[in-house]
Order: structure tokens, then C-alpha cells, then sequence
């Protein structure tokens, strides 16, 4: 598992700083293999991101179910939220303010401070 964490860790940071290159590499590969090219920002990233939302989910309803036991789920959503806050704060300034990206920042960053104030009441003895 060492070795995937490394590997999501590298996929993560390339989806954030390298996302248009990343698709743009792949549909030249796939025009090379005569296939057909996904538009940039389709469903591509909707997949991606659908996908980690689902995993969030089952981390929180793992400490839903037993918040001492599964407190270190909270970890991951944490770090999502982190992450997705910093990134709606560095586009939205980067891209000219876009109310979009500002949203973000303002809708994870208090998920990612609530999430934290939940793992350390978990730590917390009954």
C-alpha cells in the first residue's frame, strides 16, 4: 500500500499543476491509436473527482458508524478538503477570480476545520 499511496500522492499533485497537459498527452495518444480525443474538462475530470467524493463518503459513514474505533478515516477526508481549499484559493486568484473556485475554498476549508475538530474529539476518552 506504500507504493499506492506514493502513486495516488504523484496522480494527485500532476490532476492539480499538470490537468490540461495530462489530458492533452493522452488524446494525442489516443488520435495516435486512431481513437477519438476527450474535449478538455469533460467528464474526465468529473469521473476523477465523482470517484474521490465517493471515497470521502465512506470514510465518513466508517466514523459515522463507530467514531472511535474509525476516527483515522477522517484523515483522508481531512486532507481532500485541505486540499480542494487550497486549490479553489490559488485558481480563484490565479483565474481572475472566478466565483466558482472562490466557493470551494469557502465551502471545504470550514469541512476540512470541522473534520479535524471531529477526529480530535474522537481521540478524546468517553
Amino acid at each position: 500500500m506504500g507504493f499506492c499511496a506514493v502513486l495516488y500522492a504523484v496522480g494527485g499533485i500532476v490532476f492539480l499543476v499538470a490537468s490540461d497537459e495530462l489530458l492533452g498527452g493522452l488524446n494525442r495518444l489516443a488520435l495516435a491509436f486512431g481513437m477519438s480525443a476527450a474535449p478538455l474538462g469533460d467528464r474526465f475530470w468529473l469521473s476523477l473527482a465523482g470517484s474521490m467524493m465517493m471515497t470521502i463518503a465512506a470514510c465518513a459513514w466508517l466514523v459515522f458508524r463507530d467514531p472511535r474505533a474509525n476516527r483515522a478515516a477522517c484523515l483522508p477526508i481531512a486532507v481532500s478538503k485541505l486540499v480542494s481549499s487550497a486549490a479553489g484559493v490559488t485558481f480563484f486568484f490565479l483565474e481572475g477570480r472566478v466565483f466558482a473556485y472562490g466557493v470551494i475554498a469557502l465551502t471545504d476549508f470550514p469541512l476540512f476545520v470541522a473534520t479535524l475538530w471531529l477526529y480530535r474529539r474522537g481521540a478524546a476518552p468517553p
